[in-house]
């Protein structure tokens, strides 16, 4: 077999273990082909319960809380019912709060919202990394399983669970809460009879849909939602649509006497974030559907995450994960360029709070792409380079207009913005390289008992 450059990591690994580069490859895409079908199984379980009756005017939306999520949810969660409600439909907004964090006081503010019921739900201790917890609606979690239930007599109402999660050796990190609502509580549910909304969308606590006009600051008051929930109902073809990720700062602003956090989009961000809101979605390598900002047929969507935080307890890019799967599992997925999803990011001068001579920027950037080289190690770079890329986009030099049309969409150019973005290109480029080989050394561990799902 002749090497690639893109095969020396895995020579490299496999002259340390005996291994064959052939076998290897082999085994990457044994596990990957044994995930395809265990999401298609899923999913035609859930088809077979549900017998494809969905609820059209229903909209899922499910989001992890963690410390923090107390500074955008009194902004998020009001913002994307209003947008649910104005594309004509109620939503079912599931808040899985992490290994014991709670937010009383931005829970109760939610009563403020017009037309909404808010049901508290609590976990069991996890047993395992693996196996989902049993959710209850008593706070001791020694009861019967909860299970959601279409009731006509709310159908006028938007619904916000708050899912509790109990704090054990096995609750820290994103995924582990995530496994919870899919793999425990909407997996049961329907397994009860739940007439399952036919969309759901997944967003982080910071997430914001919104429309994107080039040459234009985005609008924080605009509803980017809308139009994706709108093509999926045009396109039943269409499985998958994510908005596109823009990496922004976010800065405090005073709400009701609360202090939140919302996006400031005329700071500057840093080098790599910079570059990555310049080439998402318009070369290989860049076309992840964002966790924090995705919408799917709920089927597909429960199917992936269900699979994805049982086998991968260690998972910390679901969202790359649930890409690579959605591809090779044949299911329909695309990007929405006129609708942006932020995701908050720091400053070029944000250090780390416990170690002041560490950038914040770098140690974030340092653990995505920990996290796409343990990717690479599982399913095999082969698999998964055009979805999630750690190099840059040389096919920039084959097509460089789509990077200046995306580039002037989004900032004037002139002769101070082109010296500019020669610098940003330069220093992007530099640190893509230097990260990355720290990242190779250092892959996140997605299986097995040492597997950690925390930042």
């Amino acid at each position: 077999m002749t090497l690639t450059k893109r095969s020396v990591k895995t020579d490299s690994l496999t002259k340390s273990t005996g291994i064959s580069v052939h076998t290897f490859r082999a085994e990457q895409n044994k596990k990957l082909r044994a995930d395809v079908e265990s999401v298609l199984s899923c999913q035609k379980w859930i088809k077979s319960q549900t017998n494809q009756c969905l609820d059209l005017n229903r909209v899922l939306v499910v989001l992890a809380a963690g410390s923090g999520a107390e500074r955008y949810l009194p902004r998020t969660i009001p913002k994307i019912i209003a947008q649910i409600a104005e594309a004509g439909a109620k939503a079912d907004v599931m808040i899985g709060l992490n290994h014991g964090f709670d937010c009383p006081q931005v829970i109760a503010g939610f009563n403020q919202i017009s037309d909404v019921e808010i049901i508290d739900l609590y976990t069991e201790a996890k047993v395992s990394n693996q196996l989902p917890a049993k959710v209850c609606a008593d706070a001791s979690a020694q009861g019967e399983p909860y299970y959601i239930q279409s009731n006509p007599s709310l159908a006028l109402k938007h619904r916000i669970f708050v899912i509790h999660q109990k704090i054990s050796p096995y609750s820290a990190g994103k995924i582990r809460i995530l496994g919870d609502i899919y793999g425990s509580l909407f997996i049961n549910s329907i397994a009860q009879g739940w007439h399952l909304p036919a969309l759901l969308v997944t967003i982080d606590a910071e997430s914001q849909f919104l429309l994107d006009q080039p040459g234009l600051s985005p609008n924080l008051d605009s509803n980017g939602l809308q139009p994706i929930l709108e093509q999926l109902n045009h396109h039943p073809d269409l499985d998958i649509l994510g908005a596109t990720p823009r990496h922004t700062v976010y800065q405090p602003f005073e709400q009701d006497g609360l202090q939140i956090f919302l996006p400031d989009f005329s700071q500057d961000v840093p080098p790599i974030p910079w570059f990555l809101n310049i080439v998402h979605g318009y070369y290989p390598g860049y076309q992840l559907k964002p966790g924090g900002g995705t919408v799917g047929r709920s089927d597909v969507v429960i199917s992936l995450l269900t699979v994805i935080s049982e086998r991968y307890p260690g998972a910390r890019l679901e969202d790359i994960q649930l890409t690579i799967l959605a591809e090779h599992a044949g299911f329909k997925h695309e990007l929405c360029l006129d609708v942006i999803q932020t995701n908050r990011v720091p400053d070029q001068y944000e250090t780390v709070p416990d170690d002041r001579s560490k950038l914040a920027w770098l140690e974030q950037m340092t653990r995505w792409m920990s996290g796409i080289e343990a990717l690479k190690l599982n399913y095999g770079q082969h698999n998964i380079e055009s979805i999630v890329a750690d190099t840059f986009p040389w096919a920039i030099l084959l097509n460089p207009r789509l990077f200046v049309q995306s580039l002037r969409n989004k900032q004037p150019l002139n002769l101070i913005t082109l010296f500019k973005v020669a610098r940003m290109l330069m220093s992007s480029f530099l640190h893509l390289y230097l990260l990355k080989t720290k990242a190779a050394s250092h892959p996140d561990t997605l299986q097995g008992y040492e597997a950690k799902a925390t930042w």
